[in-house]
């Protein structure tokens, strides 16, 4: 049973890459909550928590069966020889990634008890554990993950001298059409113009975007290649944004670049993550109902209302110029909640 206490929300193959002379065995680490550098922290207990997925061992072996297929991915990737079966598993991993930290549960959480005190007006009673929160999270994952496989695939070259950095939520989960062109932060993993990726080594990231929206430019044998300082930073941008407590780098002498990059987006950092709107119902038409906006304290006197809610994610500062929007921007809309969408059909029937 020992064997199983210490559970990776971020597994040591993700952050192994980034260890020192890539041996799993140290790592270097900017820490936001105190402040403060530490060089080659031990990886052992980096990202992990006592009995995260349980004390039965069974989802952490069902993990590692998937992280081993990562690994395998990451290694014919980084040897150039990966196929299209690696990077949909480097797709799915990136989802899988987005869902299964300390910060997705925490965010459920929160959403939660945040949706309690608003339709009720009082604190909920006692929540159910982490590990509730975790398989509940990951059951999500599964079955979604059909949402994401529309998703184009490229590896990104950083060929710069500012490396990717790592953080203890490294998923990236954005959207450039929604922050730009639709004027709003709400989406999903429907949404049209959505990005899911992830920093797989210092020198390398997966990008899986909308097809349909975006056009990479100057592909070099199917990679994206970053050339420029500024590129790299606006994808490091996205770690400094979500870190909930850690930033790893590579190399200790950029030790004081990284903490000037984080102080310098800290402002930025997203505070509050859920998003409730509250509709109240004002009467019924001959088209249908008619609501209007209102407060909680409205909606919790109302006969009748509507809470929407929503997450917030991190939205950088700017955008990498390899990946555009393209000359024809496709996108399905029927005017609802559900906004734009990649495909017309889940515009009648959404997946989960």
């Amino acid at each position: 049973m020992a064997d199983h206490k210490n559970q990776h929300f971020v597994p040591r193959c993700v952050l192994k890459p980034f260890t020192l002379n890539n041996e799993d065995k140290a790592i270097n680490l900017y820490t936001l909550r105190v402040d403060r550098l530490v060089q080659n922290a031990p990886v052992k207990h980096q990202c992990a928590r006592d009995y995260l997925y349980g004390q039965d061992g069974v989802i952490e072996a069902e993990l590692a069966q998937i992280e081993g297929q990562y690994g395998a991915a990451l290694d014919r990737v980084r040897e150039g020889a990966d196929n299209e079966a690696d990077l949909s598993t480097l797709r799915f991993f990136a989802y899988l990634q987005l869902r299964r930290t300390e910060m997705a549960i925490q965010r459920m959480k929160a959403s939660e008890q945040e949706l309690f005190q608003q339709i009720f007006g009082q604190e909920e009673p006692e929540h159910p554990s982490q590990n509730y929160y975790m398989a509940q999270s990951l059951k999500l994952c599964f079955e979604s993950k059909e949402s994401i496989e529309d998703l184009k695939v490229c590896v990104v070259e950083n060929r710069t001298g500012v490396e990717f950095v790592i953080c203890d939520d490294p998923a990236i989960y954005t959207n450039r059409y929604a922050a730009e062109k639709l004027k709003r932060e709400m989406f999903g993993v429907i949404s049209s113009g959505l990005i899911l990726g992830m920093p797989i080594s210092p020198k390398l990231a997966i990008l899986c975007y909308d097809g349909l929206v975006y056009e990479p430019v100057n592909l070099e044998n199917g990679r994206i290649i970053l050339a420029t300082t500024s590129d790299v930073e606006a994808l490091n941008e996205l770690q400094y944004l979500r870190a909930a407590g850690s930033i790893y780098f590579s190399f200790w002498d950029s030790r004081d670049y990284v903490r000037a990059q984080f102080m310098a987006n800290r402002d930025r950092r997203i505070k509050e993550f859920a998003v409730f709107e509250h509709l109240i119902f004002v009467k019924t038409t001959k088209s249908g109902d008619i609501f209007r906006a209102g407060t909680a304290e409205e909606a919790r006197k109302a006969a009748r209302s509507i809470v929407h809610s929503y997450f917030r994610y991190p939205t950088p500062s700017s955008w990498i110029s390899e990946l555009p929007f393209g000359k024809a921007v496709t996108t399905y809309t029927n005017g609802s909640e559900a906004g734009h969408v990649r495909k017309e059909e889940w515009l009648k029937e959404r997946p989960r």
